[in-house]
């Protein structure tokens, strides 16, 4: 069989440094090291199941522990990381991995040190057998298929014969579709390592090898693929220049392997399981946070560290404690696509035009039109995103249907309706879907004529197009108006709790903190010191055969450089040159491999094991948690006297994602704040990169309550992606499979353990280490008999997030994690404005609409509180005066010249804010004084005191506060969560109708809004739909009153996760936020915008009540209009003042200054009393309408 030359022979390749490492294995380390050396088995997913076995199953074990074949040297290579991260597709929807060198020279220096012995392999990685034959060395499948082959193959350098053929490219990191495919090693034997049986190789001695690798076709190497070496995150030693060379060689070495065939285990970092410390929670930060409370840190400074992780240490200062305790509570969660509403904009300008003109203004009709445009668009845009999501959830249960159809242990009851269910030519759940696709694409084509017709694009650019089109279509000026998808709020899901170990002694990956440093060939070492200077390797050092070899030079010269590490090793000099390569080497040293070897240790996996103790949110009409405005706590209730469990497992993949985050968020700090003092932050930096913690979600954990399984499955597979296929009707919803529980027997269906929420708590059975050759260390074992109550558990650290405040089971409690409440759905809390006159008027979704039902302006002078209309006119005051009984009572006084003489004249026009005083009014005089006082006392916690442009106005009458109608509703990420337990089913398929709700939809959570403690927090109350007799304040003033109940006691506002709305009416500051809690979410926060503040609050007059007071009319000109009140005038930097007599006729004067000099007046001065009145707003007239 002849070869085909090479076809990247480029003289001068980039040398990109691996790291290689050499798992030594002999009788000994077989029989007193645990492995876990599980292989993939493909043939698993025509059936539906898993390639990989289940966490702590292990498919070698026997042939691994009693095979003396196994022992010898397992040689592994790390990928670099460019091409271990992947690129996701928006447009497509899809990720993909660039392609990974596939020609792999493995050089082995064996015997007696001079002159040593060389042996060579060719791994070629994506060799792939013949249709249909057997071959190769590694689980896969066939790409574009679904056969279970083996790939790769390992050729002696001197048979290679060169390219054989040149197949399509395949290869990536994560091989078949498992993502830890390049870095597990039993996953890529003759891949991307190699078991080196050492035939031929004395019992005792010492090896070194280097591996270089390299593209098969020229085209596929990364040096044709871009423009800079730093998107790769490389560097050249001793170079400026990142353009690529036209192509490159990746090489790395493990120098020095001690091999004993008869020896003992090789020394190595793996530590004792009792030595690794054990923390967990919400995320990587929170465990931290609670390792280090655990090792008696300063609370003070874990919080403070806690807010550096999160890059929240500034809010500290600006907004509280609370809005950072918020902020890092959102980050507990993950977030998903929350669909889109519309709006339309002025057109952004030319970039050329730097001074472009204003557009025109818009004509009354003009916008009318665009207000009925966007309300039917933003009708039709959420009828889509619905229709998304519902066909997201109708293609999860077709994947749930074909996979349990192939299920062994399917009832006789579903075999034909799941047929016909998987059929789209007949009536069913396939047709359905099929209906949904279709219905989706009328709504996305503007050709199709669909009543609902959304503008759609793949791309920005062909979703911009298509609104221009659809402007256009509507008679809308597309030069001058611009229309615009903007996301709404996002829906969020609890992410899984995060483990994080301390201890684990594993090697940090160079490559993840940095540009790797390449060579060229120019620059490897060229002589090393042995102990008596400076020598250079022989011409001809041992050398296998590498002519067929594209860049043989290049090659040459690296088992040169090979010869001289090996060398350095065995005359002891090689640690001294890495310490000073300068002085004792010539050329530069690798990045990786220089330093002698050790047996390695590096950890990859956490399996875990654990029983999970479920703490129903509620049953039987009892809750058994209580809210405290911030978080749940268990009252000790609804696990009964023997707690059940269920028992959950898991294998996850370890990060150092807890030190890389803090280190960056420090550094970002440093670079942020130039004047801070950075030498102590420099040195933490430095202390964190040498923490030696590994974490990971507990991922699946969250899936597993709700009966799905993550792990990797089969799946309908169609290679002409025909759309009427299972393959293409399911689409990517296949990531999880249906776990239904044992089939029924007789007539009876087994009690589901499908968990209505997340919330319990849970003990680890079993915590194990799994490193990249699958050696395995033992953090918690079972202690005989396995039993949940067995107190020989590790504790584990927690936070107060996940620590509990009491245990399902007294013994031991210091090794239980608490779970507090969370949907097990993706949901969102709707918080938006509605409109004043229409509750079902939402803000966010349709156009027009004011949700301002009034203005209110406390009166310090005369404890008066002034209403005011949404547009800013003033409509009355009330007060409290003394009736004809000689009694106080709330008195309401039209505004001067006012058309509303009582409260009930405002309910036609302002129905919500006649509610409220109407309320007040009847509450009483006390009641009326204590909600002053209450404003009062809330307005002094909320941060944007100076934000108002006359601080004297809000000396004399408070400052304004909108009230404001708003809903709050919980909304499901589609329809509720199926229960996959086989009952289910039987309305998936049909076999019943009206499949009844699961309970969790109808589970109350309860709300607080507003807080004293979060200083952008503008809410001073709130008043119910259904009880306008009661003020729900946020801060309870310090006089009680029947009429004023603090937030806190009891919190009566809960929402469930149904249609229904809870609305209310809300009095705030306009210039904060308003936050609202519910702990199972993240907070949500609803701001008033400033288009319904500005404009009122510029024309908002002042009437302060004054009077009797003696005073005179002056004449400053000789016509009527020039006659002024004289009166000291307020200093003020804003506005026009003016007296309004309530005698004389309402009469309105102008105010002329009061001269300070005494002087004898001309006429009498006349008593008045009346309103020193103020126009002009309390801040300036905006600048645009």
């Amino acid at each position: 069989m002849s070869g085909n030359p090479p076809t990247n022979t480029a003289p001068n390749p980039l040398i990109v440094p691996i790291e290689v490492e050499a798992l030594v294995v002999n009788d000994e380390v077989r029989d007193k090291v645990a492995f876990q050396r599980w292989k993939a088995n493909f043939a698993n997913l025509p059936l539906g199941l898993s390639p990989e076995p289940r966490p702590f199953d292990d498919n070698t074990a026997a042939d691994w522990r009693n095979c003396p074949e196994a022992n010898g040297v397992y040689l592994h290579w790390h990928l670099p990381s460019a091409f271990r991260q992947g690129h996701h597709d928006t447009a497509k929807g899809d990720t993909t991995f660039p392609l990974v060198p596939n020609r792999w020279l493995v050089v082995r220096y064996s015997g007696e040190p001079h002159p040593r012995t060389v042996t060579a392999w060719v791994v070629e990685s994506d060799w792939l057998p013949p249709q249909g034959n057997k071959g190769g060395t590694t689980p896969y499948v066939r790409p574009h298929t679904q056969e279970n082959v083996h790939i790769g193959r390992r050729v002696a350098a001197a048979d290679w014969t060169g390219e054989t053929a040149d197949l399509p490219p395949y290869l990536t990191a994560i091989g078949p579709g498992l993502l830890t495919f390049s870095a597990y090693q039993p996953y890529n034997e003759d891949v991307l390592s190699i078991h080196d049986d050492l035939t031929g190789v004395a019992d005792d001695g010492t090896l070194s090898y280097l591996v270089v690798g390299w593209y098969s076709a020229a085209k596929h190497d990364p040096s044709t693929q871009v423009d800079s070496l730093a998107k790769l995150s490389w560097q050249v030693a001793g170079s400026t220049d990142t353009t690529p060379p036209a192509t490159t060689l990746y090489s790395g070495y493990s120098i020095g392997v001690h091999w004993q065939r008869t020896g003992s285990v090789p020394v190595s970092q793996r530590p004792d399981g009792e030595s690794v410390g054990v923390a967990v929670g919400n995320n990587a930060a929170d465990a931290l946070t609670g390792l280090l409370l655990s090792k008696k840190a300063d609370p003070l400074d874990a919080a403070l560290l806690e807010a550096l992780h999160y890059g929240l240490l500034d809010d500290l200062d600006d907004a509280g404690t609370e809005s950072v305790d918020q902020s890092i509570h959102r980050a507990w969660f993950g977030a998903t696509d929350g669909g889109h509403v519309w709006e339309i904009v002025d057109r952004t300008s030319n970039a050329e035009d730097r001074d472009p003109p204003p557009p025109p203004p818009l004509t009354k009709a003009e916008r009318d039109a665009e207000e009925r445009l966007l309300s039917t668009l933003n009708t039709a845009q959420g009828h889509h995103d619905a229709a998304v999501r519902e066909l997201f959830d109708a293609q999860w249960k077709l994947y749930g249907v074909w996979w349990l159809n192939n299920s062994p242990t399917l009832p006789d009851i579903f075999a034909d309706p799941f047929a016909a269910a998987l059929d789209p030519a007949k009536s069913g759940l396939a047709a359905g879907v099929r209906q949904r696709f279709a219905d989706i694409a009328a709504r996305r084509s503007s050709s199709s004529n669909h009543p609902e017709h959304i503008p759609w694009g793949a791309t920005p650019e062909e979703l911009a197009q298509a609104a221009d089109a659809y402007l256009k279509d509507h008679g809308i000026d597309i030069a001058h108006r611009e229309l615009k998808r903007v996301p709404l709020g996002e829906f969020h899901r609890a992410n899984d709790p995060v483990t994080l170990l301390c201890g684990l002694k594993g090697p940090a990956r160079d490559d993840t903190n940095g540009p790797l440093t390449c060579r060229l060939p120019g620059s490897l070492l060229t002589q090393i010191d042995l102990g008596n200077g400076l020598i250079s390797a022989p011409p001809t050092p041992p050398t296998p055969p590498v002519d067929k070899l594209p860049t043989a030079a290049a090659v040459r010269a690296l088992v040169a450089e090979l010869w001289l590490l090996d060398q350095a090793f065995t005359a002891g000099t090689l640690t001294k040159v890495v310490a000073d390569p300068k002085a004792k080497a010539v050329g530069t040293l690798p990045q990786f491999g220089a330093t002698p070897w050790t047996q390695p240790w590096s950890p990859l996996y956490l399996m875990y094991e654990l029983n999970f103790f479920p703490i129903p949110y509620q049953n039987e009409h009892q809750t058994n948690w209580t809210f405290d405005g911030t978080r749940y706590h268990w009252q000790g209730t609804g696990t009964g006297d023997a707690p059940a469990y269920e028992i959950y497992s898991g294998r996850i993949h370890l990060t150092s994602n807890a030190t890389f985050t803090l280190a960056a968020q420090i550094r970002r700090y440093i670079a942020t704040h130039p004047d801070t003092p950075t030498d102590s932050l420099k040195e933490l930096e430095r202390q964190v990169a040498r923490w030696d913690l590994l974490s990971q979600a507990l991922d699946g954990l969250t899936l597993q309550m709700t009966r799905r399984d993550p792990s990797v499955a089969g799946h309908p597979y169609d290679e002409r992606n025909e759309p009427t296929s299972l393959a293409t009707l399911i689409g990517d919803q296949h990531r999880t499979f249906p776990i239904p529980g044992d089939p029924p027997k007789g007539s009876s269906w087994p009690q589901s353990h499908f968990q209505q929420t997340r919330s319990g708590q849970f003990a680890f059975t079993r915590l194990h280490v799994i490193d990249v050759f699958g050696q395995v260390c033992d953090v918690i074992n079972p202690d005989g008999t396995g039993s949940p109550q067995d107190s020989d558990r590790k504790p584990i650290a927690c936070p107060d997030s996940t620590r509990p405040g009491q245990t399902v089971l007294a013994k031991a409690p210091y090794r239980f994690v608490e779970l507090r409440p969370r949907l097990v759905q993706s949901a969102r809390l709707r918080f938006d404005h509605v409109s004043a006159l229409d509750d079902d008027h939402v803000l966010a979704l349709d156009i027009g609409g004011n949700p301002v039902c009034g203005w209110l302006l406390p009166n310090h002078l005369d404890q008066g509180l002034s209403a005011y209309a949404p547009t800013g006119e003033a409509l009355g005051e009330m007060r409290v005066v003394y009736g004809s009984n000689n009694q106080p009572e709330v008195w309401w006084d039209p505004a001067p010249g006012g058309q509303y003489p009582d409260i009930a004249s405002l309910c036609h026009d302002f129905r919500h804010l006649a509610d409220f005083l109407a309320g007040l009014r009847d509450a009483g005089p006390a009641s009326f004084s204590a909600l002053l006082k209450t404003i009062d006392e809330t307005l002094w916690s909320v941060n944007p005191l100076g934000n108002w442009d006359d601080s004297t106005m809000t000396v004399l009458a408070g400052r304004p506060l909108a009230l404001v109608r708003a809903r709050l509703r919980l909304e499901l990420d589609g329809p509720p969560l199926l229960d996959p337990s086989w009952e289910q089913w039987q309305y998936v398929v049909g076999l019943k109708d009206n499949q009844p709700l699961p309970p969790f939809v109808s589970y109350p959570w309860w709300v607080r809004l507003g807080s004293v403690y979060n200083l952008d927090d503008g809410l001073i109350g709130y008043q119910t739909e259904a009880d306008g007799s009661r003020f729900l304040a946020v801060h309870a003033a310090s006089v009680s009153d029947p009429y004023i109940e603090p937030i806190g006691a009891g919190f009566p506002l809960t929402v469930a996760g149904t249609p229904d709305s809870a609305h209310l009416t809300m009095l705030i500051d306009p210039r904060a936020a308003v936050h609202a809690t519910t702990d199972v979410l993240p907070v949500s926060v609803l701001r008033l915008p400033s288009g319904f503040i500005d404009v009122p609050l510029s024309r908002m007059e002042i009437a302060l009540r004054m009077g009797p007071l003696l005073s005179q009319v002056a004449m400053l000109g000789a016509q009527e209009q020039d006659r002024r009140l004289v009166l000291p005038r307020p200093s003020t930097r804003h506005g026009d003042w003016t007296w309004t007599d309530m005698g004389h006729g309402g009469e309105t004067l102008p105010l002329a200054a009061a001269s300070p000099i005494a002087h004898v007046p001309t006429a009498p001065p006349i008593l008045r009393t009346g309103w020193l009145r103020r126009s002009g707003g309390t801040r300036p007239t905006p600048s645009t309408p």
